[in-house]
């Protein structure tokens, strides 16, 4: 019988990453009940629940770190590159280790968003890889750290790796990635949002005429979103 597991390596670095996988695997699961989802995510267990309406057997590990952060907006570049040189020094390790977490699952498939490791990983066990996601960490990688003694090899790794995936799906919208093999731009991906004006105005108290402004406070900065009622 032939299995029909896919495995999901989805990065925690920021929670974007489960937020485009997370439609896309809860409508998988719709179409598709007897396929068994395993999630490979260092995010926390119950935050990951939450966003995916299925069962799944949850691999509490990272294989991507990203970038090292200043703050929420301030990448540190030669943190973040020693990070990687660090990681490549010990590179066919790293992959052969990754390689035994995912073959006790023995899956069909591989889906990463989008981690590179996982590619390398997954092309050792020649399990077919789907990437998916609005960027890279080549790309990123390369536009702060290229410069950088040692960058050159990490970008080699880093390529070579995304480069053995079967596809790679850049939803709407996406860094452009003219590095990549296989690459296909798709629509934008995200979850369905319901119209929630009545239910707003009901637990605020508000007119049925009037006009309001949603505030979102993120951190120091604050997005506001303009909802003009009709």
């Amino acid at each position: 019988m032939m299995n029909k597991t896919l495995y999901c390596d989805i990065s925690s670095h920021g929670f974007g990453h489960v937020a485009q996988s997370a439609p896309i695997l809860n409508r998988l699961h719709q179409l598709r009940p007897d396929i068994d989802i395993v999630i490979q995510c260092a995010a926390e267990p119950g935050w990951l629940a939450g966003n995916f309406a299925f069962s799944f057997e949850h691999v509490s590990l990272s294989s991507d770190f990203g970038m090292v952060m200043k703050d929420a907006l301030r990448v540190d570049s030669q943190a973040s590159h020693q990070r990687y040189v660090d990681l490549h020094s010990h590179w066919q390790e790293a992959v052969r280790e990754l390689a035994q977490v995912v073959d006790r699952y023995r899956p069909a498939v591989l889906y990463s968003n989008v981690s590179y490791l996982s590619n390398a990983a997954a092309a050792t066990l020649s399990i077919p890889v789907i990437n998916l996601c609005s960027l890279n960490w080549y790309g990123i990688y390369k536009h702060y750290c290229q410069t950088l003694p040692g960058a050159q090899k990490v970008m080699d790794d880093m390529l070579t790796a995304y480069r053995s995936a079967d596809s790679f799906l850049a939803p709407e919208p996406s860094m452009p990635m003219p590095e990549i093999d296989r690459l296909s731009n798709i629509g934008t991906v995200a979850r369905l949002g319901k119209q929630r004006v009545q239910d707003i105005r009901l637990q605020y108290g508000l007119a049925a005429n009037s006009r309001w402004c949603w505030c979102r406070m993120v951190v120091w900065a604050s997005i506001s979103t303009l909802s003009i009622g009709p």
